[in-house]
């Protein structure tokens, strides 16, 4: 994958927070390809982020399309 791939998925995962400031993957996600491209601190901000206690429905996103 290269650089423009791994920022793009980042701008999908941003978009993905916005419409759900509680969707634990995608900042899990996020967080994983910001340290592919060597923004380690704001990567594991986001990781911490997806662990913070209330932010547990890592499944929300599967929800959404079973509603």
């Amino acid at each position: 994958m290269g650089i423009v791939a791994y920022k793009g998925a980042i701008a999908d995962m941003d978009q993905a927070i916005v419409l759900s400031l509680t969707f634990t993957a995608a900042y899990y996600s996020r967080g994983l390809l910001k340290m592919e491209l060597g923004l380690t601190e704001s990567g594991l901000l986001d990781s911490n982020k997806a662990n913070e206690p209330g932010d547990t429905d890592i499944f929300e996103g599967i929800n959404i399309y079973r509603n």
